[in-house]
């Protein structure tokens, strides 16, 4: 059984952005985020959908209170 990591997903979801000859933009913030453990699956999924919208990121990219 293959296991993928959130770091490998992640680095596959931005070689995939860059092979369409896209900019990675806030999205490789968000995925290095993602991938560390710092915002859920669920966090990662609404910041989707608000870029899908134009709306802004601002919450999901403030720094991390202790």
């Amino acid at each position: 059984m293959v296991m993928t990591t959130r770091l490998q997903a992640a680095e596959n979801a931005l070689a995939s952005v860059r092979v369409e000859g896209l900019d990675p933009g806030v999205a490789e913030e968000l995925l290095d985020r993602w991938a560390c453990g710092e915002i859920s699956d669920a966090q990662l999924d609404e910041a989707a959908q608000r870029i899908g919208v134009g709306e802004p990121l601002a919450e999901l990219l403030a720094p991390v209170r202790a």
